[in-house]
């Protein structure tokens, strides 16, 4: 019986003519007891003819395919329930791991077996050119950091982290196939407040988050508020585990979740959209009357000017304050 180390898990929804390079990266691994599983989300372009190529003539490769389509999230689920590695990697059908990765990553844990998650470093590569390194070790906690993305350039952990399996099953940390967007703040947030032992790796990039045009699919922008509502609800249900954990944090959290509202709010440009997420808004008590007013004067006003200065007030309240606290420096990659 085959018995991986790591299971390297793959979503994919019509990506027939860029996954090949992403599934070619992880062929041409130097560590080779690994198994890849490819989830596919029901796609309707030719996806499991390309997928067939490969898994016809590497066994430690595995097709999957949904019941029914659950997005990105449900597809990692799928493959966390049928992984049979110790360790778990998520990988994107379009990015890729360089030749070293898992090497990379399991040296961490040879040095230390009582790790349950390994970060490692991933830079983004635009177009054919290495942009800059993601989600840098700082000195800042992780947990403030995923409470800081927006709006800032920080993003949160994509292919560069490796989890052991069992912690995610023992913590029922799983994707949320609710959120149709920002399904990785959700699971990394959940996966740091069950305090797993975890180490930053100080070793070179192995893997890419691969940006170029060929791989840019559309965005559909029709459910676009009520994604938005449905992650600022998450970081509104874990503020208080949050706070429990970082007490001396409670009133740069709130202003963090006040922020991601308001920031949503000024970048909807549809007034219907807006005026649906304001009663979002209003509903979580975050905000004074005054200024829960000058949010519906906002999106009720077509008076460019008005709008400026209500934004400027919001910016110097809240934005200010957060990036005083929570100024990252995102350093380009060597």
């Amino acid at each position: 019986m085959y018995n991986p180390t790591v299971s390297i898990i793959i979503p994919t929804f019509n990506r027939a003519n860029i996954i090949m390079p992403t599934l070619i990266s992880v062929q041409k691994q130097n560590f080779d007891n690994f198994e890849c599983l490819i989830v596919d989300d029901h796609s309707t372009d030719n996806t499991a003819l390309i997928v067939e190529s490969i898994i016809s003539k590497d066994l430690r490769f595995r097709y999957l395919k949904n019941k029914q389509k659950k997005g990105a999230p449900g597809a990692r689920n799928t493959g966390i329930n049928q992984s049979c590695a110790q360790y778990v990697i998520f990988l994107d059908s379009d990015d890729i791991l360089l030749e070293h990765a898992l090497t990379n990553r399991l040296q961490a844990i040879n040095d230390d077996p009582e790790l349950e998650l390994v970060i490692a470093n991933m830079a983004r590569r635009k177009n054919g050119t290495i942009d800059y390194l993601i989600n840098i070790p700082t000195q800042i906690s992780p947990i403030i950091r995923f409470y800081s993305l927006y709006p800032s350039n920080d993003i949160p952990w994509l292919n560069n982290i490796m989890v052991k399996r069992d912690f995610l099953i023992n913590n029922n940390i799983y994707w949320d196939e609710n959120l149709e967007r920002f399904q990785d703040i959700q699971f990394n947030l959940s996966l740091l407040l069950a305090k797993p032992k975890f180490k930053w790796l100080n070793t070179k990039v192995d893997s890419y988050w691969v940006h170029d045009k060929h791989a840019s699919i559309g965005k559909n922008l029709e459910m676009f508020p009520t994604k938005l509502a449905a992650i600022t609800q998450f970081y509104i249900d874990k503020l208080q585990l949050v706070t429990i954990q970082y007490s001396n944090y409670h009133q740069l959290f709130i202003k963090k979740v006040k922020a991601l509202c308001c920031y949503t709010l000024f970048n909807l440009p549809n007034p219907k959209d807006a005026a649906t997420y304001y009663a979002f808004i209003k509903e979580q008590n975050l905000f004074n009357f005054l200024d829960l007013k000058l949010l519906e004067i906002y999106h009720q006003q077509s008076n460019t000017f008005l709008k400026r200065l209500i934004r400027l007030n919001f910016r110097l309240k809240l934005y200010k304050a957060l990036d005083s606290n929570l100024f990252l420096k995102i350093p380009y990659a060597e």
